[in-house]
């Protein structure tokens, strides 16, 4: 699956049947640490009995505490220092993912051990009473890099300039940003504010904008980053002015995609992302977004050699790349930022991350005219309820963006910082 790898297999909870001492629940197979009842444990020893190689882990909370390789009739110990409330369970798996060999358990005893000076003492003991043996099924979802979901949805915001507004208890409206200004109102505020006290200033302009994604280590996006100083799908744009740097991170990696090529009949409809180094080693990294835009079928074929040397041939597959149509002429998005050639149909396209969903934002910034506005006012306290911030503001012939505002509902004072729509 993936070679030397620590992911390569999904683990198996091994089925403890009976359980003597405290803590530990036969039903879930799950230890839970008691700190006031158990005072201290410092191992966890695993007696297993088998004629295989295998591989012993303990979880604790549901993560992947540590994982021992073993074989044969051994002990595997695992030294702990857990917080009151902990949960440890304890799962196996064969040494490797490809090896084709059956892992049989034939008995497993788990010892939660408390050493108080120099006499161990079994806080809980469980064992099995039946052989078990490695069910060799491929959770995809466990080979997948692994990423919070408040990490993958902030990517998506940065990546597509999005807006999150709560709209009840753990529900959100997800929008790019310029789909959220235009459901705001315009409201005519002129008679509220103090037009005789205004202050007027430029908005702060970054030196450098630089938009990207992770710095992969696949093969094609790294040689591509070396020779380019610049990763494939990135954009970034350097000024001469002396303020900060404008930058969007996305934590995604990018693949440099291939289309391959039949040394006989010239391009296949083949395109892969090859997930190895520069050295050839096998590469993870962390998640990837693409598009699916078509699927293939008996236009070309590919085959692999599986375990048993037996030969699988492929002739239906999925399109998988950074453009959303696998015809140049129908391309409406691509997963890049700036323009870069598609490997597939082997051209530019200037419908990227940027010109999509940040032009308007970043030329906007930029514009001669942008100017800052601070009034103040007094507004009432109907207006002040329902005004939102994409709400555009009316002050004499003008209208004006909201940029921040501090308003007090009990006397209706507001403050208000306003960029003018240009």
């Amino acid at each position: 699956m993936f070679k030397d790898q620590p992911n390569g297999s999904t683990d198996e909870v091994i089925d403890f049947t009976s359980a003597t001492g405290s803590g530990f629940n036969t039903s879930t197979d799950i230890f839970t640490f008691n700190e006031s009842s158990m005072a201290d444990m410092d191992y966890i020893d695993v007696a297993v009995t088998s004629a295989d190689d295998y591989a012993i882990s303990l979880y604790v909370n549901g993560e992947l505490y540590a994982k021992k390789e073993d074989s044969g009739n051994a002990t595997v110990r695992f030294i702990t220092n857990p917080t009151d409330g902990d949960e440890f369970q304890i799962k196996f798996s064969p040494i490797a993912a490809w090896d084709a060999s059956v892992v049989t358990l034939t008995a497993v005893t788990a010892s939660f051990v408390v050493t108080p000076l120099t006499t161990p003492v079994n806080i809980a003991t469980a064992s099995t009473s039946a052989t078990q043996t490695y069910t060799a099924d491929v959770v995809i979802s466990d080979q997948m890099p692994e990423q919070k979901i408040s990490d993958f949805i902030g990517s998506l915001v940065r990546a597509f300039n999005l807006v999150i507004v709560p709209t009840g208890n753990g529900k959100y409206d997800i929008e790019p940003l310029d789909d959220w200004y235009a459901e705001g109102s315009t409201r005519e505020v002129t008679e509220y504010i103090d037009t005789e006290e205004i202050t007027i200033g430029k908005p702060s302009l970054y030196r450098r904008i630089n938009f990207g994604y992770n710095e992969t280590g696949a093969i094609l996006g790294e040689q591509y980053r070396l020779q380019n100083d610049i990763g494939y799908g990135d954009l970034r744009a350097d000024f001469a002015f002396d303020g900060e740097e404008f930058e969007v991170e996305v934590g995604f990696d990018h693949m440099l995609f291939e289309r391959l090529d039949d040394l006989n009949n010239g391009l296949t409809t083949i395109n892969v992302g090859k997930s190895i180094t520069r050295e050839l080693e096998p590469y993870i990294g962390s998640p990837l977004i693409f598009y699916v835009p078509a699927a293939l079928r008996g236009t070309d074929a590919f085959s692999y050699i599986d375990m048993n040397d037996s030969e699988n041939r492929k002739t239906d597959f999925w399109l998988v790349g950074n453009v959303n149509s696998d015809d140049s002429a129908t391309v409406t998005k691509t997963l890049n930022f700036g323009t870069e050639v598609d490997p597939y149909l082997l051209q530019g396209f200037a419908t990227g991350l940027y010109n999509t969903y940040w032009k308007d934002y970043i030329t906007d910034l930029y514009d001669r005219k942008r100017r800052v506005f601070q009034y103040s006012g007094q507004l009432p306290l109907g207006l002040m309820l329902a005004l939102k911030i994409n709400d555009k503001l009316t002050i004499g012939e003008r209208n004006y963006i909201i940029n921040q505002m501090k308003l007090n509902l009990t006397t209706g004072e507001a403050q208000l910082e306003l960029l003018n729509d240009v």
